[in-house]
Order: C-alpha cells, then structure tokens, then sequence
C-alpha cells in the first residue's frame, strides 16, 4: 500500500492569475466556436470558478493529447498551470484555423 498526501495549490493569489485565467476562458470558447460547438454549457462551468479550477476544466475538456493534459493537470502552481495552458490553447487555436 501506498500513502500519498495531496500537494496544494500555489500561486493563485498572484496579480497576474486574473488575467491569465480570462485570456484562458477568451481561448478556450473561441476554439469552440471555430469547431461550431455550443458554448453556453462551458461558459457555465467556469462562471464564477477558481482560477485552478478554471485551468482544469479547460484542460480536461479540449487539450486533445493526453500527456499534455496530465501535465497540466498535475501542475501544482496556478499561474504556471494558466501560462503553459494558454500557449497550448494557442498552438491549438493556430492548428485549427491555420494562422500563423
């Protein structure tokens, strides 16, 4: 048997994280937009959301590969959580509307 204590999370206090997480939100509905899917049900789930819990519902939900989602999910810092989540969402962004 194997006991594990659960990491807390950091960093979410930051000046930055606000913004971070809106950039995240802006990203995460324009992607479904591009790939006509409905956005109400997302914008609900992160209405009124922790910044982390904001990063992970994003992640879980439209990062395509999984090692990429583990990693920001096991991300312990909020704001680098956000950061790495933001340039993923605009590499996916770029791949799907092909701007460069």
């Amino acid at each position: 048997m194997v006991a594990g204590t659960p990491l807390g999370e950091t960093g979410a206090e930051r000046d930055g994280v606000g913004t971070l997480a809106t950039r995240v939100t802006d990203r995460c509905l324009g992607i479904l937009r591009a790939v006509n899917r409905p956005t109400a049900e997302m914008e609900k789930a992160l209405a009124g959301a922790a910044p982390g819990a904001v990063c992970d519902r994003i992640a879980s939900a439209i990062i395509p590969e999984a090692a990429a989602r583990q990693g920001l999910l096991e991300e312990v810092d909020v704001e680098r959580r956000l950061s790495k989540l933001a340039e993923a969402l605009d590499d996916l962004h770029t791949q799907l509307s092909g701007d460069r």
